[in-house]
């Protein structure tokens, strides 16, 4: 069930179940599962959980705690609540064309349990579905979008570094081709970069 999460995901859950043994209870709730995404601060679900007073949340969300700690060595299972989420969360990757399942499928898996103690928590705090799924998407677009001029001085350093390199194996015919390959794809590409503006 687990091989589309990446690594935020996964580090999450982790989370969740931490803060599920710190509280003492016998199952990960959404509730653990949100803390766990404020202890994850990339990427656009820890971007748009910034936006909300997380100490009040965090505040809110342990109030629920029991006198004893559970060891880290007890298996700490999800809650059907939770599971529910993860699903939900499974189905938000699918709704956004992603091929992985983020901490920003999580947190919009949370607000589609909507009676979940997590997602009464982020409502009363102002944060909607809908909102936040559109939020998501610009946010993955925004980090993903690399300037063109970028890509372009940065393909001008690999070029130079390549020149560099031929000359300095001038002596060597053997050696010098492959670069002097290399450095023809490199001007294929720039002036396909080119050719786009």
């Amino acid at each position: 069930m687990f091989e589309r999460y990446d690594e935020p995901a996964r580090r999450t859950l982790f989370f969740a179940r931490f803060e599920a043994s710190k509280l003492g209870v016998r199952s990960i709730e959404t509730e653990h599962l949100l803390l766990g995404l404020m202890r994850e601060p990339r990427g656009p679900a820890g971007r748009l959980l910034l936006t909300l007073p997380l100490t009040d949340v965090r505040k809110e969300l342990e109030s629920n705690r029991t006198d004893e700690r559970i060891e880290t060595s007890v298996e700490i299972p999800f809650s059907a609540e939770t599971k529910r989420v993860l699903h939900h969360a499974c189905d938000e990757a699918d709704g956004l064309t992603h091929r992985h399942i983020g901490p920003e499928h999580l947190l919009l898996g949370l607000m589609k349990e909507p009676d979940s103690r997590a997602a009464t928590t982020l409502a009363r705090y102002g944060m909607q579905l809908d909102g936040a799924r559109e939020q998501i998407r610009e946010l993955s677009v925004a980090m993903t979008a690399v300037p063109k001029s970028a890509v372009q001085a940065q393909l001008e350093r690999i070029m130079e570094s390549a020149r560099q390199l031929s000359t300095s194996l001038s002596g060597n015919p053997d050696a010098t081709v492959p670069v002097e390959l290399l450095l023809l794809e490199l001007e294929t590409l720039k002036s396909l970069l080119d050719e786009q503006e």
